[in-house]
């Protein structure tokens, strides 16, 4: 059962396809990938933070120029920190494969 909650949203110059390969990449390289669906384009993930299990819902949209990037975390702390964490972990790993 999750508590805490947090949201990000965060804009990739690239198409969708390319945003969507990225994400997954991201996910096995933070945790776990439960679920994926291209045609959606939506990706489940768990991770961890400390002793928590936080479980990420990533969406993606094509925009101008780009994807946007919507990342929804669940975790165990009624405070939100272990999914704002959760966050800051997939956004950093993302960071970094695409510098």
């Amino acid at each position: 059962m999750s508590i805490g909650e947090s949201d990000r949203e965060i804009f990739l110059s690239i198409n969708i396809q390319q945003s969507f390969v990225l994400c997954c990449n991201t996910a096995d390289q933070i945790g776990r990938l439960q679920e994926s669906n291209q045609v959606l384009n939506m990706l489940i993930v768990k991770t961890r933070y400390g002793f928590q299990s936080v479980k990420l819902r990533i969406n993606l949209c094509p925009h101008e120029g780009g994807t946007m990037v919507s990342i929804q975390g669940a975790s165990d702390d009624i405070w939100g920190g272990g999914a704002r964490r959760g966050i800051d972990k997939f956004v950093a790993a993302l960071s970094e494969q695409t510098a």
